[in-house]
């Protein structure tokens, strides 16, 4: 009886690891088109749609700001516009840590002030390593979590 209750939590404290250690997030971006560089100009995905780049204002955000055009579509991102965007991490599959962007809101001007103070300053992590990390920094964002993280992954 007491290997079977051991068991139970072990699994529960387990299962709220792979909780903790996943980007939840939200920000605050301006969506503007993607054009690329000189050496790799962006392509249009399968449907004929120009990728975006989300410019982080305020808050915490992947470093995977820039996002087809389908999905933007899909996420009811416009080109221009300004939203309140909850980014939350999903399954890794082959190509990495995966993200699904969704539109809150379009704050007005007055809005994107108040959350540049209750969101913080932009913050871009980067995703690409074991921990999260601020580029702007280098330091390791929830460092608590990344060592959680880190260990996991080992």
């Amino acid at each position: 009886m007491y290997y079977v209750e051991s068991v139970y939590k072990y699994e529960y404290f387990i299962n709220h690891l792979n909780l903790s250690i996943m980007l939840n997030s939200k920000f605050v971006a301006t969506v503007n088109t993607f054009s690329g560089s000189t050496e790799r100009p962006a392509k249009q995905d399968r449907n004929g749609k120009d990728p975006i780049i989300l410019s982080v204002i305020s808050g915490k955000a992947p470093n995977r700001t820039v996002l087809s055009g389908t999905v933007a579509e899909r996420a009811g991102l416009e080109v221009g516009k300004t939203y309140l965007i909850q980014v939350r991490e999903t399954e890794a599959n082959e190509y990495g840590r995966q993200f699904r962007f969704e539109k809150i809101g379009e704050p007005s001007m007055l809005d994107v002030l108040d959350m540049e103070d209750r969101l913080g300053e932009p913050t871009i992590i980067d995703v690409s390593t074991k921990s999260n990390v601020d580029t702007n920094t280098g330091e390791v964002v929830d460092e608590e979590v990344a060592e959680e993280y880190d260990q996991k992954r080992s």
